[in-house]
């Protein structure tokens, strides 16, 4: 039984509608392959509306939050959305939350932007642990100030995940000390360092996922992952890792229902 720990299969990308049917033609082709479970994230206020149609699927793990993309946005208008949702829904975390500086480097404003995200980021994580929720954190060359961060809110209190984990050693270290999760997906794999990040992190750490539909496969980019798709992604760690597929994908499963108390 697999469980694809991060997919955003109701957040409508390329401003297209998301149905009913949509979804539950992902969840049956996921079922189909043993996907047994599905973490929805919703980073974006303007989805948490799609609750209606997610409470019908009981084996999707709702997860809402406010990406790090929209930090230039009315962060206090935002994060009173948040707390509303989570107060009257009750998700299993809060996410995908954090810190991205990889198109910042050429930015006048860089200072700027890196602080509102960094506050936008601090006010999720205070908020999780209001409400005794773990995070599921997306970070992109910003290891140094994620540690410090997720250090100084003591996140092992309330514990979390990185979703396709492409932090650098030190910091993968201190993560994982901290007893957070690290998850990777098709676009990790598709990657130079992942077999050696993979080898060096303990199964007791690690999470698969598909981030869908954000990416698309390769070499025929036309085609997107989706939630079905981690089966493939369980049984390439599963062979990094040197251990049976069904034993991992056990093991992988019982990390997440920990994390997502299911």
């Amino acid at each position: 039984m697999f469980i694809d720990c991060h997919a955003h299969i109701v957040h409508p990308f390329n401003y297209t509608s998301v149905t009913q049917e949509d979804v539950e033609a992902i969840v049956k082709t996921a079922k189909e392959r043993a996907v047994h479970y599905i973490v929805s994230v919703s980073s974006n206020s303007n989805y948490y509306s799609f609750y209606d149609i997610e409470k019908r699927f009981k084996n999707l793990v709702r997860v809402v939050g406010i990406q790090r993309g929209l930090a230039q946005s009315n962060h206090s208008l935002m994060l009173s959305d948040l707390k509303k949702e989570l107060e009257l829904r009750k998700p299993k975390a809060i996410g995908e939350i954090g810190l991205d500086y990889t198109y910042l480097n050429q930015e006048s404003g860089k200072g700027v932007a890196i602080r509102k995200q960094q506050k936008l980021f601090r006010s999720q994580i205070q908020l999780a642990s209001e409400f005794s929720l773990p995070i599921v954190i997306h970070s992109a060359e910003a290891d140094r100030d994620l540690v410090d961060i997720l250090e100084q809110h003591r996140v092992e209190d309330i514990g979390g995940m990185v979703h396709g984990c492409s932090c650098g050693l030190e910091a993968r270290k201190k993560l994982i000390d901290m007893g957070l999760f690290l998850s990777f997906g098709p676009s990790q794999l598709e990657r130079n360092g992942t077999l050696e990040m993979v080898r060096q992190t303990p199964i007791e750490n690690l999470l698969t996922e598909t981030d869908a539909p954000a990416w698309t496969k390769f070499p025929d980019t036309s085609v997107e992952f989706q939630p079905a798709d981690v089966s493939d992604v369980a049984r390439k760690l599963a062979e990094i890792k040197e251990i049976e597929i069904e034993e991992f994908a056990r093991v992988v499963l019982n990390n997440a229902k920990s994390l997502f108390s299911l």
